[in-house]
């Protein structure tokens, strides 16, 4: 299943699910001007079976975990202001 929308803040929680290996989810989350794309692959989510992301203010851009681990991919963007 994919979903668009928004991207998450800090503070945001996002539960995944999904029913076999290697699935992949690319969140966008976004601090201030800055937009972050984190992609985690290889997800092995079995029938039933879910993951968490969590979204934190980091120093410039925020972080974005999927139960406790890094992305292994992670894109800053710099955005422009609103007029």
């Amino acid at each position: 299943m994919q979903a668009l929308g928004d991207p998450l803040a800090p503070g945001d929680a996002l539960r995944v699910s999904g029913d076999g290996s290697g699935l992949q989810v690319l969140v966008r989350a976004q601090q201030g001007r800055n937009l972050v794309e984190a992609r985690f692959d290889k997800l092995n989510l079995g029938h039933g079976r879910e993951a968490v992301v969590k979204v934190e203010k980091g120093t410039e851009a925020p972080t974005v975990s999927l139960d406790g681990k890094r992305p292994v991919e992670r894109r800053i963007i710099k955005t422009q202001p609103a007029p």
